[in-house]
Parts: structure tokens; C-alpha cells; sequence
């Protein structure tokens, strides 16, 4: 009996990736106005930030369907496995829910769900962990348990190049926004119990890494653990970022970079780059 894990597209995971690490992918849909797209599959990431640079309206997304759901798990289970399913922070999507009522109406002890709590990188870095004690032999059960035991200490940071997209979702007024852009405000996300949040602000990128690598410091980074980069269409911004954490005495074991999707990015825009890390 294999254990099949199941996740979200918003882990923004390469499909040669999971693919090549047998993790199912399920689409979120994304609306640009009329339009609707299937994440990742309908639409690139390239296609997706074309897209969200000409706009002046954010994209929506929709959540997996509770059908969706019981159609992936419905196959595993008749090939006679077990699902691990993923979900994207159930505080920015209804997907989780969507899976717990596809499991009971399956009505099969073989399904195993886990809130992550997170999205995008962080995301990635729960199905990377995942896999690795998949592949190490342990039982769906304990997985399950391993990945709750370590959600607590999950993190996220994502610094910021643009305001814009905090002020056009509501996060910014629009004064605030036109003065941080004057005094080149870079803020600092995170996710608290799956919940968009800003941690810090700074006057430039660079003052954003040091703030970062200090705060890695403080409380350390478990490097048992791998971690994992994201960006908002940014590979030069991520480059920056990696070479002064590594600079400045931060162990980024075993990395994976993902490019930040459509959840994420209607609150950071373009240019923003992150790491996520299980904490000490």
C-alpha cells in the first residue's frame, strides 16, 4: 500500500518536481475579471504576472471543489493506497474544508488531511517534508503527526519591493502607501495561523535581509530541516537575498526555489522574494 500525496497548487511546486517526487497537484482556479484559468495548468506563472502587471484590478481565486477532491481521492483509494492531502492555510481558502467534506462523504479511514497553515514557499517546504518521510518508510499516520508537530515552527518571510498591491487589497491606505513608496518602505510579510500579516518595515531591500538574517539568528533555524526560497517573478531580487543571508552566517540546507503564485502575489506583486524555514 503506497501513501499518495495530494496538494494544492498554491505550493507553487514545478510540476517536474512533483512529478518526479509523486505529489498529485490540484488546480485552484484564478479570475482575471470574466476570465477564469486553471493555476498552473491554463495558466503560467510567466502568463499570470503578464497578466497582473497590466491590470489595475487584483485576480481572484476559488477554491477546490469538494468534487475535485473526491474524484483524486476516490482513484488512489481503488488502487488500494492511502492519501496524504495538503492543503493550502485554510484561513486564505475554503480547499481544505473542500477535502474534509470529500473525505466524509468517501467515508474511508485511509485519507489523511493536514491544514498547513501555510502557502506558496512555506507550502512547499510541508509537501518537501512530507515527501522525504514518505520516502523514509513512516506510515501516513505518523507523517500526519510529524506534520503537525512541526507546524507550530514553520516560517515565513517575504520582503516586499512594491506597496502597490497591499494598498490595492486593502491592506494599505492609499496615503500610507504613497509616503512608503517616498521613503522606499520595505515591508516584511509572514503567515500567523495561515493569516496574511506584516511583521517589520524597512528602508530598502538590503535593510530588509539584514533585519531577516538577524531575526534567523535570534531564534534560530533547524537544519535538519531543508528550506525553501520563493520570489514574485524576481530571480535576480531572490539571488540578492540568498547571497547576504549566506553571507552573513545563515545555513540554507538542501534549497528549492518556488515562484510565488496567484494566492500570494495579489498581496506582494512583483518583485517580491522569501524563505521558508522550520525554526529551532
Amino acid at each position: 500500500m503506497a501513501i499518495k500525496i495530494v496538494c494544492d497548487s498554491t505550493c507553487d511546486i514545478d510540476k517536474a518536481w512533483t512529478e518526479a517526487n509523486g505529489v498529485i497537484i490540484t488546480p485552484l482556479k484564478v479570475m482575471f475579471g470574466t476570465e477564469e484559468y486553471a493555476d498552473g495548468v491554463t495558466l503560467s506563472k510567466e502568463q499570470y504576472y503578464a497578466k497582473l502587471s497590466d491590470g489595475k484590478v487584483l485576480p481572484t481565486t476559488s477554491q477546490v471543489t469538494p468534487s475535485e477532491f473526491s474524484d483524486i481521492f476516490s482513484r488512489i483509494l481503488a488502487a488500494g493506497d492511502e492519501v496524504l492531502s495538503i492543503s493550502l492555510a485554510s484561513a486564505l481558502s475554503g480547499t481544505y474544508q473542500s477535502a474534509v467534506f470529500a473525505k466524509n462523504a468517501l467515508g474511508s479511514d485511509r485519507i489523511y488531511l493536514f491544514d498547513s497553515h501555510a502557502a506558496t514557499c512555506s507550502l512547499a517546504l510541508v509537501v518537501r517534508i512530507a515527501v522525504q518521510l514518505r520516502d523514509a518508510g513512516l506510515p501516513a499516520a505518523e507523517i500526519l503527526a510529524r506534520l503537525e508537530s512541526l507546524r507550530p515552527k514553520v516560517r515565513l518571510c517575504i520582503c516586499l519591493d512594491t506597496l502597490r498591491f497591499l494598498k490595492l487589497g486593502g491592506r494599505l491606505p492609499a496615503s500610507s502607501a504613497f509616503i512608503g513608496e517616498l521613503l522606499n518602505i520595505k515591508p516584511i510579510l509572514t503567515l500567523d495561523e495561515g493569516k496574511v500579516v506584516i511583521m517589520e518595515k524597512k528602508r530598502s531591500l538590503p535593510k530588509a535581509f539584514e533585519w531577516m538574517a538577524a531575526k534567523i539568528k535570534a531564534t534560530g533555524l533547524n537544519p535538519e530541516y531543508p528550506v525553501c526560497f520563493g520570489h514574485s517573478n524576481s530571480p535576480q531580487g531572490l539571488a540578492a537575498m540568498a547571497g547576504y543571508l549566506s553571507d552573513n552566517g545563515v545555513a540554507l540546507p538542501d534549497p528549492l526555489t518556488v515562484i510565488i503564485g496567484a494566492v500570494i502575489s495579489t498581496h506582494t506583486g512583483p518583485g517580491a522574494v522569501g524563505l521558508a524555514y522550520i525554526e529551532q
